[in-house]
């Protein structure tokens, strides 16, 4: 009975620690997403509507983060590049870059006795040394052993490097991740930005 008690307490102050850590996150989330729309809102005030935006990692943790995003104001011309607002004639050029790594697949080794050999090696050795003779024919038996390798892995790390027209900051680098379509999308709008020089 005053174990059950005991756990009862225990289950009911977790779940009121559990409680005030969601409260404490949710609010937050509500502070970041209020402060990412205010940001938002102020690049929109000074740019217009966008015509194309594009969210750098689709993540919890990248949620309401305006520096994540690539945004187009085509109408003035500019583009929002994480953090970064740039006039489209200072892009000098760009490359989306991929810093692969091969991952070597584990190898493995099976070493195996053939039973046979070590039978009869184990009497010739009996034979001829009695016990010991036996114990070491039957381990001069014949043994093979065989490697097996996983297939190589490849590990793709893209990223966006735009050179532009900045003395201070000449080129920015920006991270795309591991996402290979993501690096696709943003490498084809590029090249549609760099047409309307």
């Amino acid at each position: 009975m005053l174990w059950d008690a005991a756990m009862a307490k225990r289950n009911a102050e977790k779940a009121a620690a559990k409680k005030v850590w969601h409260e404490k996150r949710q609010l937050e989330l509500i502070e970041k997403e209020n402060k990412y729309n205010a940001a938002k809102n102020d690049l929109l005030a000074r740019n217009g509507e966008p015509c194309k935006t594009i969210i750098i990692h689709e993540s919890n943790i990248d949620q309401f983060n305006i520096n994540n995003e690539l945004i187009v104001f085509d109408k003035v011309r500019k583009l929002w590049l994480c953090g970064h607002e740039i006039s489209i004639d200072d892009i000098n050029s760009f490359v989306i870059d991929d810093e692969s790594v091969i991952q070597k697949g584990q190898i493995t080794a099976v070493t195996s006795t053939n039973t046979g050999s070590m039978a009869g090696r184990s009497i010739t050795g009996a034979l001829l040394g009695g016990e010991a003779g036996a114990i070491i024919g039957g381990a001069t038996a014949k043994k093979e052993t065989v490697f097996k390798q996983e297939n190589d892995k490849i590990i793709h790390d893209f990223a966006l490097i735009v050179n532009i027209r900045d003395i201070n900051n000449p080129m920015l680098l920006i991270k795309i991740g591991r996402d290979k379509n993501k690096a696709m999308e943003i490498n084809a709008l590029m090249q549609v930005i760099m047409t309307m020089k």
